[in-house]
C-alpha cells in the first residue's frame, strides 16, 4: 500500500503540472475512494505536497469524499488480539470438547482492533462450527518481510473447490453443513473479506494438512 499511496501522489502532481496540455482544470481537482480507496484518498489529504513536488501549491486537491475507510488505526498485538477472540469463544469449544490452541507469534501490527478482531473471531467461529466434537482448532499467525498473516485451521470438512471462488460474496454458503440446528446467515465470511479489503490486505482458503479448512488473511505491515 505504500507504493500505491507514492503512485497516487505522482499522479496527483503530474495532473498539476499537466493540466493545461490534458485539459483539465488544476484549480478544481477533487478525489473520491471507497474502501481501502477510502483510505488512499485520506493519505492524497495528509500529503505535505512540498516534499513531493516543490512547484504544487500546499493544497492542490479542493475536495474529496472518502467512504467506508479506515481512519482509527493503531498499534496491535497481534498473539493478543488472538487470545481475547479465543477467550471469548471458550464456552462454545468446551461444550464440543474441541482443543483450541493459539499458535501465533507475538508481533506488532497497524490496523482497525474492532474490525480485526470481527474477522478473526468471524473465522474461529466457523472452524468450531464445522469441526467434529473432539476436534481441532488451530491459530497460527507470523510476517515476512512486507505482510503479516493470520490462519484458521478446522479439523471439518473443508470447503469445496467448486465453493471456494464464491464464498467470500454476502448471502453465499458452501454446499457442506456444519454442526447444530441452525444455519448460518451467509454474511460471516463476506464481513471477513471486507475487513481485510479495508486493510489492503486478503483473505483466501485452502485444505489443511488433514483435510480440514484452512483460512488465512494477509495484509501489509503498514498502510
Amino acid at each position: 500500500l505504500d507504493r500505491m499511496v507514492d503512485e497516487c501522489r505522482r499522479a496527483i502532481a503530474w495532473i498539476w503540472r499537466n493540466a493545461d496540455e490534458i485539459g483539465v482544470d488544476r484549480n478544481r481537482l477533487y478525489l473520491a475512494g471507497h474502501s481501502a480507496g477510502g483510505h488512499l484518498t485520506a493519505m492524497m489529504l495528509a500529503t505535505d505536497w512540498a516534499e513531493v513536488d516543490a512547484d504544487l501549491p500546499r493544497t492542490p486537491i479542493k475536495g474529496a469524499c472518502a467512504l467506508s475507510g479506515l481512519y482509527d488505526m493503531e498499534p496491535i498485538r497481534l498473539r493478543g488480539l488472538v487470545d481475547k477472540v479465543l477467550m471469548g469463544h471458550r464456552l462454545s469449544a468446551r461444550a464440543s470438547q474441541l482443543k483450541i490452541s493459539n499458535e501465533t507469534r507475538d508481533i506488532g501490527i497497524l490496523g482497525h482492533i474492532d474490525s480485526l478482531q470481527l474477522a478473526v473471531s468471524n473465522l474461529v467461529s466457523n472452524a468450531i462450527k464445522y469441526s467434529p466434537e473432539s476436534g481441532e482448532v488451530i491459530v497460527r499467525g507470523g510476517e515476512n518481510e512486507d505482510a503479516w498473516w493470520l490462519s484458521v485451521e478446522d479439523s471439518g470438512p473443508g470447503v469445496e473447490l467448486a465453493d471456494r471462488e464464491n464464498i467470500f460474496q454476502p448471502f453465499v454458503q458452501g454446499s457442506r453443513s456444519g454442526r447444530g440446528p441452525l444455519a448460518g446467515s451467509g454474511i460471516g465470511l463476506a464481513v471477513v473479506a471486507t475487513c481485510m479489503r479495508r486493510h489492503g490486505g486478503i483473505v483466501h482458503v485452502d485444505s489443511g494438512p488433514n483435510g480440514g479448512a484452512l483460512f488465512t488473511l494477509q495484509a501489509p505491515k503498514t498502510l
